[in-house]
């Protein structure tokens, strides 16, 4: 199994398809797309306005 690390990524460009379902786009040579290859899994935090800083 290859070496797995912490990785972050911010997603400009996703949208809701569903109520319950997310689609993004990543691109295949991202270290993200790796790690969700490798772990089987990725988490989706979407922020909200009480977050908005300007």
């Amino acid at each position: 199994m290859p070496e797995i690390s912490d990785n972050v990524m911010n997603a400009a460009w996703g949208t809701m398809q569903e109520r319950d379902t997310v689609v993004v786009n990543l691109t295949e040579t991202h270290k993200t797309v790796q790690n969700i290859k490798a772990r089987g899994a990725f988490t989706v935090s979407i922020a909200d306005v009480a977050l908005q800083i300007c």
